[in-house]
């Protein structure tokens, strides 16, 4: 026993030492521990079958060798390992040789050889593997956009992005292969850029890249103009337009270059050449080539400064608070559809977004559009200025006021401050929550194209202001589109805009008409 107990104390009389003498100042730990740097970032690189940043698709049996992007230059050891979650799918090798086997879904990831690393450090792609790929049908550009380009065209030493749209909307691939029929008129980049390079005019042909023997293709020309040089130029101090840039609306956006805010030296002198940007681009953004955007409904100023061979002269930019200024030509976004209501997107074109309404109980159709759900986000409204919300939409019934038969629209809003100061149920003129809205130039709301619009100021079922002379925070913005019978399963929704007064919106549509 007591050798035993003897041993025992030896081992911890040694440890002891041991510690102690590691933890003695007069020694150097640095001398004898050398510092390893490891990995901190690894990319993924994008292979031909990547259908996003973090996805891919390809058939059984296919082979591919997967590689990555190291940014840690400072590591000693670059070294990383694949994986595959589902080895059923799709098996990897430790060098990321892929093989795939059988559809279904498997996770590729990507590990340091040495240390666990941060996220940046471990990335992953999910791979699903199918028995056939979808291919585009069909690839187009808005008819709008083609006039522009063949007819007004681009200028020398300016550059214009392409917005170009494929069908079937659930087709695998939605990549494309660009090309220029002479570089020495307009280049073209692989994301669609065209840059104009000298006068004159070429063809530009877009070509679905997604594995099809026989790809989709869509041709177009573009018109290039002769650049004169900008020698100066300056801000406009009066004139529409600068109004305009002093009432800035939530959701609008604005082409600098198309609008006359700026007197050149010569006259003549070509407006794109110049290079724009903003103070702060979460108030209004402005990309290089001069499309602004605003980007809250918050009020705020911020400078757009343009520049242009070492000239460069700016100018304030003033949102107003609680207007909306959204148009739909391009998508919804950052609207939303109601996810219960099964609806979705079927395409935006020609200035306008269609809508699939989802089926409902009782064989009826429901595509709610939300801007704000249940204080999710919040935005701002004026009723006191902008007294009038405004949509249009081309919806295929006739809506009764007071009956849901036809289908019916209506406005949620309403803050859930406590106590609530606004909400909720929008009534409107009509007394009715389903109809609460007129109809412009309208004695009611007619099958086919309309522009209706809600007074903010009007009755709310639960709770009114009594003083419209302020500015309110909004949690539930939402136009409740439902009841429609099986025969209107569409709607077209074309913008969202508020205004101060009648006689505004009414010259506003005027305008476009």
């Amino acid at each position: 026993m007591n050798n035993k107990y003897n041993r025992i104390s030896g081992i911890v009389f040694i440890a002891a030492s041991l510690l102690f003498a590691a933890c003695n100042n007069d020694n150097d730990i640095d001398g004898t521990l050398e510092r390893v740097d490891l990995l901190s970032e690894i990319t993924i690189e994008k292979t031909a079958y990547h259908t996003g940043d973090q996805s891919m698709c390809m058939l059984p049996g296919q082979e591919i060798q997967l590689n990555c992007i190291i940014g840690s230059p400072e590591a000693q050891n670059r070294n990383y390992v694949w994986t595959s979650s589902n080895s059923e799918v799709a098996s990897v090798s430790s060098q990321g040789y892929l093989v795939t086997k059988a559809a279904g879904e498997t996770v590729l990831s990507v590990t340091p050889e040495i240390g666990f690393g941060p996220q940046s450090a471990t990335p992953a792609v999910v791979l699903k593997v199918v028995d056939s790929f979808t291919y585009i049908e069909s690839i187009y550009v808005a008819d709008e956009e083609i006039e522009k380009l063949a007819n007004d065209g681009i200028w020398q030493n300016s550059t214009y992005q392409v917005n170009v749209k494929s069908l079937p909307d659930n087709s695998t691939f939605k990549k494309y292969k660009w090309a220029s029929s002479d570089e020495a008129i307009v280049t073209v980049s692989q994301e669609g850029l065209l840059t104009g390079i000298g006068e004159g005019i070429a063809t530009v042909t877009v070509t679905a890249d997604d594995f099809n023997t026989n790809p989709a293709s869509f041709s177009f020309s573009v018109k290039v103009n002769k650049a004169v040089d900008i020698t100066d130029f300056t801000f406009k101090t009066e004139g529409e337009y600068v109004e305009l840039l002093s009432e800035l609306g939530y959701g609008q956006e604005i082409d600098l270059n198309s609008i006359q805010i700026i007197d050149f030296t010569p006259a003549n002198a070509t407006s794109n050449l110049l290079q724009w940007s903003s103070s702060d681009d979460k108030v209004v953004s402005v990309t290089e080539e001069g499309l602004l955007k605003v980007n809250t409904t918050t009020g705020g100023s911020v400078e757009i400064t343009a520049t242009y061979n070492g000239i460069s002269k700016s100018r304030t930019v003033t949102v107003a608070e609680g207007r909306f200024w959204y148009s739909f030509g391009e998508g919804i976004a950052p609207w939303s559809l109601e996810s219960g209501n099964k609806s979705s997107v079927f395409e935006s074109k020609d200035g306008r977004t269609t809508i699939n309404m989802g089926a409902q109980s009782g064989g009826k159709y429901r595509g709610d559009l939300v801007f704000v759900r249940n204080g999710g986000s919040q935005t701002k409204i004026t009723p006191s200025v902008y007294r009038y919300l405004a949509i249009k939409l081309d919806i295929k019934s006739n809506l009764i006021a007071g009956k849901n038969s036809n289908g019916c629209i209506k406005l949620e809003l309403w803050n859930n401050s406590n106590p609530r100061i606004i909400g909720d149920q929008y009534m409107g003129d009509i007394n009715d929550g389903n109809n609460s809205f007129k109809v412009l130039g309208k004695d009611a709301f007619e099958s086919g194209l309309n522009v209706i619009y809600y007074d903010l100021q009007s009755k709310y079922n639960k709770t009114t202001p009594a003083d419209w002379n302020q500015t309110f925070t909004i949690d539930q913005l939402k136009f409740v589109i439902a009841d429609y019978p099986a025969d209107v399963k569409q709607y077209d929704i074309y913008w969202a805009r508020s205004f101060k007064t009648i006689e505004e919106l009414e010259a506003y549509v005027a305008g476009e008409e």
